[in-house]
This record gives C-alpha cells, sequence and structure tokens, in this order.
C-alpha cells in the first residue's frame, strides 16, 4: 500500500488567520453600518412649501396622522393640511383674534385653539371642520394650551396674567383659574372653613348628578 504524507500547518498559524479573518469581518460590518446611520438619520426637506394662512404660529396633528391644523396668528383662522397630499383642505376656519396656539383631543374629534388678543379658547370639531358655539373666555393672553391624555380637561397658560385656566371637557365648563403663586394666602378663618365648603361643593354636584375632579397637596 502506497504510503502518502502531508504537512500540518502549526496550530499557532491557523489560529492567527482566524483571528485575523474575524477581525476584517468586524472591521467590514461597521464600514456598512458606517454608511447607513448617515442615511437613515437624514431628515429631508419636501418642497415646495405648502401655503397657508397669515403669520402661522402653533401647529399640531390629528392622532390618526391624516391632518395637521395650524394656527394663522395674523390671519385669525385657522388652516388644514391633508397629509397624504400636502395641500390644504377647504378654506380657512375662523377663529378668535390672534390664535397663536392648537391642540387636539385624543380621540382626534375636536380642535382647542388659544386665541390671544380676545384672551378666549376656540373649539373645533374635526368632523365638519366648524367651530362649535361661542369661544370659552380664559385668562389674558392665552400663549400655551395641552389636553390631558384621557381627553377631561384642557389646560392653557395665560402669560398676561401669569395663571393656568382648566376647561372641564365635553362640557366645555370652566373650572376656577390656577392663581399665581404671589396670590393672597387665605387668613386661619379661611383656611379653617375650606373642608367645609367643599363638602358643600361637592354634595352640591352629586345631587346635580355631575362629576368633580379634585387634587389635594400636602403642606411642606
Amino acid at each position: 500500500m502506497t504510503g502518502f504524507s502531508f504537512n500540518r500547518v502549526p496550530r499557532s498559524t491557523g489560529v492567527r488567520r482566524s483571528v485575523l479573518l474575524r477581525a476584517c469581518g468586524f472591521l467590514l460590518a461597521l464600514f456598512f453600518i458606517g454608511l447607513a446611520v448617515p442615511a437613515a438619520r437624514a431628515d429631508t426637506v419636501l418642497s415646495p412649501p405648502i401655503g397657508v394662512g397669515q403669520s402661522p404660529e402653533g401647529i399640531a396633528i390629528t392622532p390618526d396622522g391624516k391632518y395637521v391644523y395650524v394656527a394663522d396668528s395674523d390671519g385669525d383662522a385657522v388652516s388644514v393640511i391633508a397629509t397624504a397630499s400636502n395641500t390644504l383642505v377647504g378654506g380657512l376656519i375662523p377663529v378668535g383674534k390672534s390664535p397663536d396656539c392648537i391642540a387636539i383631543t385624543p380621540d382626534g374629534k375636536y380642535v382647542y385653539v388659544a386665541n390671544s388678543r380676545d384672551h378666549t379658547v376656540s373649539v373645533i370639531a374635526t368632523a365638519s371642520n366648524t367651530v362649535m358655539g361661542s369661544p370659552i373666555a380664559v385668562g389674558k393672553l392665552p400663549s400655551g394650551i395641552a389636553i390631558t391624555p384621557d381627553g377631561k380637561y384642557v389646560y392653557v397658560t395665560n402669560s398676561g396674567d401669569n395663571t393656568v385656566s382648566v376647561i372641564q371637557r365635553p362640557i366645555q365648563h370652566m373650572l376656577p383659574t390656577v392663581p399665581p403663586a404671589s396670590a393672597r394666602a387665605p387668613t386661619p378663618g379661611e383656611a379653617a372653613l375650606a373642608p367645609l365648603a367643599l363638602l358643600l361643593a361637592l354634595a352640591a354636584l352629586l345631587l346635580a348628578g355631575g362629576a368633580v375632579a379634585v387634587a389635594w397637596r400636602r403642606k411642606r
């Protein structure tokens, strides 16, 4: 039987080759990742810009992402954009004077617009894009607006008198405005009667079939 022989590669050489191949593969992967990441992170501005009303200030998008509502401050109106085509939907929606900020309810059915120059909030029904009822009076120069995740309350910051107005939905009922921090502290007699007044108010609401939300803050 004819014998044969072969030269065996030293173990140390094989290990070095394996390490070298793994290092090359790792560097190659990093190279391709470096090419892909900048492309993914790059934001692209679509053109041309979408024409809306005069001096657009505030902006909000419906929860389903289908529509964009823009507060046109100098036009005293709100513009509506359809995101599918990036075009205006219908005409401008007239609201109060100088609408500066805007918020949409979590269910996407209503748009709340803070009108800074007439100190009100307008409510738009998205189903018809029309204003509902009369504007809601708030504090002076409303400059910010936000809606709680459950959609029950609308909070409005009033830069003109350093207050926050709270609107209770869906009945659009104005709760007492939150006063500035420098407001006068209650006298001892007023503080003593406060719990009794609260209980009477709660009882009246329950008898009327209403509901109330109470916030309690512990004294430090």
